[in-house]
């Protein structure tokens, strides 16, 4: 299709503008055939380089996390349940969040495209798992700012830059980020290795709030990778509750599920 058509202050065609639409049509034709578009998972060729950039058989193992799931802290119940419940350990201890969202299992592609965006920043990788977050995204997702979780500043210059942010920008384009209104203060060995009372040890008073007072009465969003025994989002929601920023969902792009 023709782009529309613009006149300069003489009255004259702009022609450029005029040919805008197919040269952008003739461009992304020349790149589609350049460079197939392939899987972001496993290389296969596929037909299009819209959409989820995963083949058939590699967006057949994605994996969402089964319903129904706790209305707090997002962890599945079983089928004996329905939606809107809360599970065991929020009705003993509630979380200081108001309601953690996990969308994926963390395993197969999602697993192997959330490796590549942190360990490889694979900017092919992230769009794809930024157009399938978009797709399952809860529709009453309301946000007035995002807080991806932080790096402490020596684990930021090694690796060169903060996965989580990477996912921040790329799926919640045009919403507010702080990029350091939560920062991690104390430097931490890696929890891959660690137990839960381990990683929470670990954790304990690594994070520090630096978000204005303007903010306490907006909705947070605090943005992970993968939520494994919950340590880091615990220790990152209570510095935000003590610094007086009371309303915090938690989104995680996967959980860790136990074998059921």
């Amino acid at each position: 299709m023709l782009g529309v058509c613009t006149k300069d202050s003489r009255g004259h065609v702009n022609l450029l503008h005029l040919l805008q639409g197919p040269l952008a049509s003739a461009r992304k034709a020349a790149l589609r055939l350049l460079f197939p578009p392939v899987c972001a998972v496993c290389g296969a060729a596929i037909s299009s380089a819209d959409g989820l950039l995963l083949c058939r058989d590699c967006l057949a193992k994605v994996r969402p996390v089964p319903s129904p799931v706790c209305s707090i802290c997002g962890k599945p119940l079983g089928a004996s349940f329905s939606n809107g419940h809360r599970c065991g350990d929020c009705i003993l201890k509630p979380p200081l969040y108001e309601r953690c969202i996990s969308l994926f299992s963390f395993e197969g592609p999602v697993r192997e495209l959330l490796h590549r965006i942190k360990y490889k920043d694979d900017g092919y990788a992230l769009r794809s798992m930024s157009a399938l977050v978009g797709a399952y995204l809860p529709a009453d997702l309301k946000i007035d700012l995002i807080l991806p979780v932080p790096l402490h500043a020596k684990r930021l210059r090694e690796r060169g830059y903060n996965q989580c942010v990477r996912l921040a920008k790329s799926i919640f384009a045009g919403i507010p980020i702080s990029y350091d209104g939560l920062k991690r203060s104390v430097y931490t060995q890696p929890q891959t290795s660690l137990e839960r009372r381990q990683r929470l040890v670990n954790l304990k008073g690594a994070f520090e709030v630096c978000l204005s007072p303007e903010f306490a009465q907006k909705r947070l969003l605090l943005l992970d990778d993968v939520l494994t025994t919950g340590a880091t989002i615990t220790e990152c929601v209570l510095a935000l509750w003590k610094a007086g920023f009371r309303r915090v969902t938690v989104l995680t792009i996967a959980r860790t599920l136990r074998p059921t």
